[in-house]
C-alpha cells in the first residue's frame, strides 16, 4: 500500500484504471487509520480475512480460546474469533460497502467495495454495481486489484468508484427547447 499526497480528479482515475494503472494510494491519515484498526482487530480477530467476511458478508464465526501476551509482558487466554475456511455465506452471496479506508481521490469521487462470496469477474462486478447505481445519474469505473495490491487478500472483492454527472443522460433522442419562455412571465400577475 501507497501513501501520496496526491488528490486524483475524476478523468486521471478513469484514464489510469482503462491503462490498467491501479498503484493508487491513501493518504498518510488514511494509512494511519488502517493501520491502528489493522491492530485493535488483533485483539479479537485471528485475522482481516476473518473480520471482513462475517462484517461484510456475515459469515459466522466460531471463538478459539488462545494464549497473548498484553502489552507489559504477561502472559493471559484471551478469546479470538475467525470464520473457518469451510463456513458458507448464509445471506447475499455479494455486498456493495463504502470503502473505510478510501484511495486518495478527489471528494466528488465516491469509493465503494464490492465484497462477495465468489470470485468474479470485473464485468460481474460492475453488472451488479449498475444495478444500485443508475448510469443516468452516476459516471461508473470499476476494477479488481491484483492479488500483490489487496490489502485484504483471502476475501473476493472489487472496487466501484462512482461520480455523479453535472448533467443526466438523455433517454432520448428527441429535441428538447432550452429557449426562455418569456411570454409566460408577461402574463404573471403578483398579489393578485
Amino acid at each position: 500500500m501507497q501513501v501520496t499526497d496526491k488528490v486524483l480528479p475524476w478523468d486521471t482515475i478513469v484514464t489510469m484504471v482503462r491503462g490498467g494503472d491501479l498503484k493508487f494510494g491513501r493518504t498518510q491519515p488514511v494509512m494511519d487509520s488502517y493501520m491502528r484498526h489493522k491492530k485493535d482487530l488483533k485483539k479479537e480477530w485471528r485475522d482481516m480475512n476473518s473480520y471482513c467476511k462475517h462484517k461484510m458478508l456475515g459469515y459466522p464465526y466460531t471463538v478459539e480460546l488462545v494464549s497473548v501476551e498484553d502489552d507489559h509482558g504477561v502472559e493471559g487466554l484471551r478469546q479470538r474469533k475467525f470464520v473457518k475456511d469451510d463456513s458458507d455465506c448464509p445471506g447475499d452471496r455479494i455486498a456493495i460497502r463504502d470503502n473505510e479506508f478510501p484511495y486518495s481521490f478527489c471528494p466528488d469521487v465516491i469509493h465503494k467495495v464490492i465484497w462477495s462470496a465468489d470470485d468474479l469477474t470485473v464485468d460481474e462486478y460492475e453488472q451488479h454495481v449498475k444495478k444500485h447505481f443508475s448510469q443516468e445519474k452516476y459516471d461508473i469505473v470499476t476494477f479488481v486489484n491484483p492479488i500483490h495490491q489487496k490489502s485484504v487478500e483471502g476475501v473476493h472483492h472489487g472496487h466501484a468508484l462512482l461520480k455523479m454527472r453535472t448533467r443526466p443522460r438523455m433517454k432520448s433522442m428527441g429535441l428538447i427547447s432550452c429557449q426562455p419562455q418569456h411570454n409566460i412571465l408577461r402574463n404573471l400577475r403578483v398579489g393578485a
